[in-house]
């Protein structure tokens, strides 16, 4: 199933991911953590790398720290450390600024706005989500891929 959304990222060196496209890989949602392992497995291979906000850390640790899931906790801590290729950039003083822009300009919610900054910011030239809001960000010259259209 894969297939289709890695022929359409060909081409894309440095891929910045939303926070859903690592949620559904480490809990298994389905059909989406199908695209998510080809996706991490081309990207390994291929040497592509991934441009990562800190904000992932956050938006994925929430739920097991409020449910005392410590297990869950490490497991995810430990998926995060061994993404290959990860670039993980803080939300510093550049990534906030063009993410108040991004809020600004196309009316994206904050956590939205930090992830397409970090996108911006780190020079990446595509973004994966499932989110279709997101799609206001190709006026910033990222090519915007959304999971659910490669599930149909």
């Amino acid at each position: 199933m894969g297939e289709k959304l890695i022929e359409r990222l060909k081409g894309h060196k440095r891929i910045a991911l939303d926070t859903p496209v690592l949620i559904y890989h480490v809990e298994g949602v389905e059909p989406y953590a199908s695209l998510t392992a080809a996706l991490f497995d081309w990207a390994g291979r291929e040497g592509i790398s991934l441009v990562l906000s800190f904000l992932i850390w956050t938006e994925m640790l929430v739920k097991p720290i409020a449910d005392g899931k410590g297990e869950a906790v490490r497991r995810i801590e430990g998926f995060l450390r061994e993404i290959p290729l990860a670039e993980w950039l803080p939300l510093d003083e550049a990534i906030a600024r063009e993410a108040a822009r991004i809020r600004g300009i196309y009316g994206l919610r904050t956590p939205d706005a930090i992830i397409a900054a970090t996108a911006v910011v780190g020079g990446a030239t595509a973004l994966v989500t499932n989110d279709r809001e997101m799609r206001k960000v190709e006026g910033e010259g990222i090519k915007v891929f959304v999971l659910e259209d490669f599930v149909r």
